[in-house]
């Protein structure tokens, strides 16, 4: 819930809107909850969205099927294909984009005002009834497994995927996002179709939206989005996560100029009253950017990397 509030103050200043706002808390006729900040100074609507989903219900020998899941979304829904998807989301100018991580699958959408009825009404059609094609789901497929061969020689996602592998030995949130190629190559249209229908339930699903419109158009435009799909669905039982116990250390030799190192240690889960502090304060230490204070002192005073990064 933490995640989605973040975005949600992130969206509102790429609003423009730096001074103080108000977040309304909606709920719609069929009882869907969402956060809303509205303001009608320019002609545009964002919706984002995200389910309790993600990697850690892929199935075994099905890892990644919920990333391969973000590239089908949108490659023709309900009775349009996929070109004719693209045209129509070309036509009315929106935007749209799906996400995948470990425990989440999350959504992002930004319309004009104008096209409001007809862009929510291909969002609809894209989260409740994709097609899963023959042709797009080869194409994404093998942009998906490219990629995938790409991170087998590079130093960083080795580095991540060994360090996930030794603290979380056996664990889902060791699986890696992507899965592997092997396991992409050979997930099948009903394979995605169960994946679509483990993640997209309302039971799991937080919604905010920001701009152009008010809060009972919003009831409307959640149930016309989300209120066909089903309340809960049958999904695999995810036992909290435990680091294996003592320091370990585990070396990959490879012939490369530079050198990866991951390190750390267990943190805080996210309903600690001390999780927000620590996370502003990992922000400031190295959370990303050139003035980051690991980054100030250790690439740009002594030299002695690349790049650094805390987290």
């Amino acid at each position: 819930m933490r995640q989605i509030v973040l975005g949600l103050i992130v969206w509102v200043f790429g609003f423009g809107l730096a001074s103080a706002f108000e977040v309304k808390e909606v709920t719609s006729p069929g009882g869907i909850k969402a956060w809303l900040v509205e303001d009608h100074a320019v002609p545009l609507i964002a919706l984002n969205f995200s389910f309790e989903a993600g990697s850690i219900y892929d199935l075994p020998g099905k890892e990644g099927a919920s990333q391969f899941l973000t590239g089908m979304l949108d490659e023709g829904a309900g009775e349009i294909d996929s070109q004719t998807f693209q045209r129509q989301r070309d036509e009315l100018a929106f935007r749209m984009n799906f996400d995948s991580g470990r425990d989440f699958f999350s959504g992002s959408f930004q319309t004009l005002s104008r096209n409001r009825d007809q862009s929510f009404d291909l969002l609809r059609l894209a989260v409740t009834s994709p097609r899963f094609d023959p042709e797009p789901l080869e194409r994404v497929r093998q942009q998906f497994v490219i990629s995938l061969k790409n991170d087998e020689d590079d130093p960083q996602t080795m580095g991540s995927r060994a360090w996930m592998g030794e603290i979380l030995p056996n664990d889902p949130y060791a699986r890696d996002t992507d899965g592997t190629v092997e396991t992409m190559s050979a997930l099948t249209a009903d394979d995605l179709r169960a994946a679509h229908r483990r993640t997209f339930t309302r039971d799991v699903l937080q919604v905010a939206a920001v701009g152009d419109i008010d809060a009972e158009t919003l009831g409307k435009v959640l149930d016309q989005v989300f209120g066909g799909l089903p309340e809960t669905a049958d999904r695999p039982a995810i036992a909290p996560a435990h680091l294996t116990e003592g320091p370990k250390i585990k070396v990959i030799p490879r012939e490369m100029p530079q050198s990866v190192i991951y390190f750390g240690h267990e943190g805080l889960k996210r309903d600690d009253p001390d999780f927000i502090p620590a996370y502003v304060m990992s922000e400031i230490l190295g959370g990303g950017g050139f003035n980051t204070r690991l980054t100030t002192e250790v690439r740009e005073k002594r030299g002695l990397t690349y790049g650094v990064g805390f987290g």
